[in-house]
């Protein structure tokens, strides 16, 4: 079996690092598959020790988020999945998986979710796995990137 790791079968933001702002947004990708009803921008600026988050649901209803670097007690890092049944598929069983990231804030206990990174997983259930080329989405790998880069910034650690 060959495996390729692409991302094109992948849900995740677009990151960006520049200086010390970091900004990571739904991607293009995302938006258009939500008939860009949907959209979130983040936005960390380490200068300002300010994380500001906007978003927009169904097209219009838009709402701004400030949260001071010392209001973040840390960083949670969650993973999931799923199988589809493709019956249609020769009975194959693919895992989605989902990378998801939140701030978990300090004070009242509240937690804010910055974005899932979603895409087809590696691994098949054993008994059904006969494709000769299985395709993954590179979600895991980008999603530990951004972690990474949220680390640096906020200077905050995993929970």
């Amino acid at each position: 079996m060959i495996s390729i790791v692409t991302k094109l079968v992948a849900l995740k933001p677009d990151v960006e690092a520049k200086d010390n702002i970091l900004v990571a947004k739904s991607s293009l990708l995302s938006r258009l598959f939500l008939l860009f009803s949907k959209n979130k921008n983040v936005t960390i600026n380490k200068n300002k020790q300010l994380i500001t988050i906007e978003s927009t649901n169904f097209w219009f209803f838009k709402n701004k988020i400030y949260i001071p670097f010392k209001r973040i007690e840390g960083i949670y890092y969650k993973y999931d999945n799923f199988l589809f049944d493709l019956a249609l598929n020769f009975f194959t069983n693919d895992q989605i998986e989902e990378f998801s990231i939140s701030l978990q804030l300090n004070g009242p206990r509240e937690t804010v979710k910055l974005f899932s990174f979603i895409g087809e997983g590696e691994v098949n259930a054993p008994f059904y796995d006969e494709e000769l080329i299985k395709i993954s989405g590179n979600q895991e790998v980008s999603s530990k990137e951004f972690i990474d880069l949220l680390m640096t910034f906020t200077e905050k650690k995993l929970l």
